[in-house]
């Protein structure tokens, strides 16, 4: 994506408008994959992710995310952690929640690198 001379742009990190599925859960002390709460994410970068969730979640929890997005003809799923950045309140109830990866997978952050670059080339097109 181009950016003007005149954009203010602050983020490190291409934000990636999408609509894929994330599961997660206040991370205690034992990591595990039971109980993880669906929400609609709304855009990612390989510097984390903004979603929308029915619960209100506080700054600077720490997460445990799954997300889900096809690569290619497959399903392929990511782990991370990340802690809540923000969380704003929306006028239906629900809540928009910014997190900031914490830990992943360095193949994982390699797939969702070229995930979000192959969709940016995409949209410029």
């Amino acid at each position: 994506m181009k950016k003007s001379a005149k954009s203010k742009e602050r983020r490190k990190f291409i934000r990636l408008p999408v609509e894929i599925r994330v599961k997660y859960k206040a991370l205690k002390e034992i990591i595990d994959t039971s109980g993880l709460k669906p929400a609609k994410v709304k855009n990612l970068s390989s510097g984390g992710v903004l979603f929308h969730s029915g619960k209100k979640l506080s700054k600077n929890d720490t997460l445990q995310l799954k997300l889900d997005f096809a690569r290619g003809k497959s399903k392929y799923d990511l782990a991370a952690i990340g802690q809540v950045v923000r969380c704003s309140a929306l006028k239906n109830g629900q809540y928009t929640i910014g997190v900031r990866f914490l830990e992943i997978y360095s193949d994982d952050l390699i797939l969702l690198k070229g995930y979000i670059e192959k969709k940016a080339t995409k949209a410029d097109n």
